[in-house]
């Protein structure tokens, strides 16, 4: 993937493991120690709790209104409706998690194009997995990892269709974990 230019405005754009991250420090860090004379300005849009069509909904007021140059996307873990797996195995359940699927291809698919037809240049991040086999407090949802590898599968299918650079959270955590 090529660096950002010189005079670049790069939102981030996610639910809270963007806006809580520490990734986007680190990339700012590394900028500015690589390229001390160049002046980009990175932009944390993320929202705790948010989707791609919650951003989609209000793209012009949290996302546009900086004027990037580029967009880095990355939903799914929201979008998935991964606490419904907690229900017991039926159709009711199977169509949920359907229909959160179908909405998050379109939602995210109708996001990429919309920014593009802003001129953005959008960067594609497939979702962290879900560690549903560590040590939390919180109760796993058995197939969780399963449901996000699904979302990061669709991710990478998108930015291959688009011809998006894409970061591939998902594999590189698959492997730490």
């Amino acid at each position: 993937m090529q660096r950002f230019y010189d005079g670049a405005r790069v939102c981030f754009v996610g639910d809270s493991l963007t806006a809580q991250n520490q990734f986007l420090p680190r990339i700012i860090d590394c900028y500015r120690r690589q390229f001390p004379r160049e002046r980009i300005e990175f932009i944390n849009c993320g929202v705790a709790g948010g989707t791609a069509q919650c951003v989609l909904d209000y793209l012009e007021d949290d996302v546009l209104i900086h004027r990037p140059t580029h967009a880095v996307v990355s939903f799914g873990v929201n979008d998935s409706w991964r606490w419904g797996l907690q229900f017991p195995s039926d159709q009711k359940r199977y169509e949920h998690l359907l229909c959160a699927y179908e909405t998050f291809q379109r939602s995210l698919t109708a996001l990429c194009d919309r920014l593009a037809e802003c001129g953005v240049q959008v960067i594609l991040g497939t979702p962290a997995p879900y560690a549903e086999y560590q040590a939390s407090d919180e109760a796993a949802y058995p197939g969780g990892y399963a449901l996000l590898a699904g979302y990061a599968d669709y991710v990478r299918m998108l930015a291959r269709e688009k011809h998006l650079p894409l970061c591939d959270y998902h594999a590189y955590l698959t492997r730490q974990m």
